[in-house]
């Protein structure tokens, strides 16, 4: 059961009213991906009817009646049915469905992005039929199919419209203005979350509702894995909720994708069809926490593996500097282990390099 552009339509009642073995009106709704089913039917006709909803026009066919016929040579469970599509209402503000931009395929000239996650319709990617009353944040826009991009804001590109703002990521966070696109100087901020802390979000719910969310924390491109589901059914408020989050201490560095669903009734996965509700998804950056552990003014033995240490294994801020520019990602470095109370003055013996990567320096109030 699908509408003209064929977003399923889940939760559509379908009644068997005519058959040898269809009791009377038997009848079945459609799942989140708009399918239905009725088992062990003899061979035989029968009449196949779609109730349609409030507003709503049937356009496959017309007659919302459809006819078909079980031979008996057809396997019990694999004769192909009716299909009934069907028109929304005109004037509806919530006609059409919201779709992701996580991004499917990678792209050769920025392999640190993970991609491969279900985004569009052909994947089974995360759809949700607009009720305008349904939604995170202030704005929610219609997508005919998913918009994958790396920034994870294709569905913002299609129309003037950023509704990507039901989620708010607090100072436990780390916003980062990284390039994203090596052809040009543009910045964009991303939420950086550090390895092995805690931290909190706000989620904008238009209404009561239930939230659910992943984070590849693994960075392989799906949202599968243990752990990965961080929030699972969670009842949120209207107007605003805060929520905890815990980065794991065994979280990949690096560029990943989380994504958020909203709906009245909460969906079992990060895929798939909702009948209402918004889907989100957010580029992150997960960022490692160095500590400076040593005053002196050493280079990085090895700029660009990710690591800040000097010939002695120490992070110095010049080693920190040359690895951040080195692998042109961000590196966050405290400064509460060098060795002294109070605060330390550091004078390097050559100027320290220009900084040209994401560089956050946390004095800790030492």
């Amino acid at each position: 059961v699908d509408p003209p552009d064929d977003i399923p339509l889940p939760n559509w009642t379908i009644t068997c009213s005519v058959g040898p073995s269809c009791t009377p009106n038997q009848v079945k709704q459609t799942d989140g991906a708009g399918n239905y089913k009725f088992d062990d039917l003899k061979p035989g006709t029968y009449t196949i009817t779609e109730t349609v909803k409030t507003g709503w026009t049937a356009t496959t066919p017309a007659a919302i009646v459809g006819i078909v016929v079980v031979s008996s040579d057809d396997s019990r469970n694999n004769r192909t049915g009716q299909d009934f599509h069907n028109k929304p209402p005109p004037d509806d503000p919530g006609d059409g469905a919201d779709l992701g931009d996580a991004p499917e395929t990678e792209d050769p000239e920025r392999p640190q992005f993970p991609t491969g996650y279900p985004t569009m319709l052909a994947n089974n990617g995360a759809v949700h039929l607009i009720d305008p009353e349904v939604r995170i944040g202030d704005l929610i826009d219609a997508e005919l199919d998913g918009q994958p991009t790396i920034p994870a804001d294709g569905d913002d590109e299609d129309v003037p419209l950023d509704d990507e703002d039901g989620i708010k990521f607090l100072s436990d966070f780390v916003m980062l203005s990284l390039k994203l696109d090596p052809d040009s100087d543009e910045e964009t901020v991303v939420p950086g979350q550090i390895t092995g802390t805690d931290g909190k979000i706000v989620v904008y719910p238009s209404t009561s509702g239930v939230l659910d969310a992943w984070v590849d924390w693994n960075r392989d491109g799906d949202w599968e894995d243990t752990g990965e589901r961080i929030y699972d059914g969670e009842v949120v408020s209207p107007m605003s909720d805060t929520l905890d989050w815990a980065t794991p201490a065994t979280a990949d560095v690096g560029y990943t994708y989380a994504r958020f669903r909203f709906s009245l009734a909460g969906t079992s996965s990060f895929d798939g069809a909702a009948p209402d509700g918004e889907v989100e998804d957010y580029l992150m950056y997960t960022v490692a926490e160095e500590e400076l552990s040593s005053a002196d003014d050493t280079e990085d033995v090895n700029p660009g593996d990710g690591i800040c240490a000097d010939a002695m294994g120490n992070c110095t801020v010049r080693a920190a500097i040359m690895e951040s520019n080195a692998s042109d990602t961000p590196i966050l470095v405290s400064g509460s282990a060098l060795g002294k109370s109070g605060r330390a003055t550091l004078q390097p013996q050559t100027p320290y390099p220009m900084i040209t990567g994401s560089f956050l320096l946390d004095g800790n109030g030492t």
